[in-house]
């Protein structure tokens, strides 16, 4: 389905999903799978998102607008607060990682 709405929207850029993801090191076999799948979904569906329109008032409209207020709102606050203090208060996913500590700092 994440391949398939890529396409449809016209994304330039598309990040794969393999069976072995959850690993370190996803099996080779798993990454050819991903490509050949991703490649058959692009040529089948190519040309369909020029036949599809979406009503303002549809679900995706709508959701669409929402996930888009909301992550400009988060952004807005970030830029006001500052990164670091974001970070430290564990904005990004709940996690947090202090200013002057964490992995890396050695």
């Amino acid at each position: 389905m994440f391949n398939f709405i890529g396409q449809l929207t016209g994304q330039g850029v598309q990040l794969l999903g393999m069976m072995t993801e959850a690993i370190h090191t996803p099996h080779l076999v798993d990454r050819s799978l991903a490509i050949e799948n991703a490649q058959y979904l692009f040529r089948a569906v190519k040309d369909l998102g020029q036949h599809i329109q979406l009503s303002p008032d549809s679900f995706i409209t709508t959701r669409a607008n929402l996930v888009l207020k909301q992550a400009t709102e988060f952004l807005e606050k970030v830029a006001e607060e500052g990164l670091f203090h974001a970070m430290t208060a564990g904005e990004f996913a709940e996690i947090k990682r202090p200013e002057n500590g964490g992995k890396g700092l050695d």
